[in-house]
């Protein structure tokens, strides 16, 4: 059995609706690739282990990813702050985390993440980047500004920077990687989990 097969057989959800929007992913052209169920476990990990109070998410989609946080964060009491651009994807997401339960631990925010950033108070345990390339860059610096000391910032896609097909992606997440890892203030690695993820601890 290839290992991909084995580990997709060993991961399950914790939710039916985790499959159906998956699956919903895969019969969709309007909507990007969830984070998948191995970043979603580890970020469940994650948080059951770190137990941050506030955790800040940019790109919410469908809420996959919020859905897999707002479990772990209803066990250790902490809250979700999701941005989503796209207002249909908005009203899906709320959908979605009612029906998961979690409506009352998630809040989704509609708008750009650039723009709203400066609204949102920190500081959060644990952020996680997952909205589109080009706002990877220019939210580092807010971002990385309201992550606790020993916090934890998670970039989905950071692999583009070599993978992507088009330019302006592979671009976009090779300037952000060379700027991550030239913060002194963060600590990081990259994973080659899915398209890449880049894992960083705030000083």
């Amino acid at each position: 059995m290839p290992k991909e097969n084995y580990v997709e057989n060993m991961l399950i959800h914790l939710l039916p609706l985790q499959e159906e929007i998956l699956l919903d992913e895969q019969l969709r052209d309007d909507v990007c690739p969830s984070v998948g169920k191995e970043l979603g476990r580890l970020l469940y990990i994650l948080i059951l282990s770190t137990r941050p109070k506030q955790v800040l998410e940019i790109g919410t989609s469908m809420g996959y990813a919020a859905i897999w946080m707002g479990l772990a964060l209803k066990q250790v009491g902490g809250k979700l702050i999701t941005i989503e651009f796209h207002e249909r994807l908005v009203r899906e997401a709320r959908s979605n985390l009612e029906k998961a339960g979690l409506d009352d631990v998630v809040s989704v925010r509609q708008g750009m993440a650039e723009e709203m950033l400066d609204e949102i108070e920190g500081p959060f345990g644990l952020i996680l980047q997952d909205g589109g390339t080009r706002t990877y860059k220019e939210t580092l610096h807010k971002l990385a500004d309201k992550l606790s000391p020993g916090g934890l910032f998670i970039a989905d896609d950071v692999l583009f920077a070599v993978s992507a097909k088009r330019e302006r992606p592979k671009r976009n997440m090779s300037d952000f990687n060379r700027d991550l890892f030239e913060r002194e203030d963060l600590f990081s690695t990259i994973l080659s989990l899915g398209d890449g993820l880049s894992l960083s601890v705030k000083k």
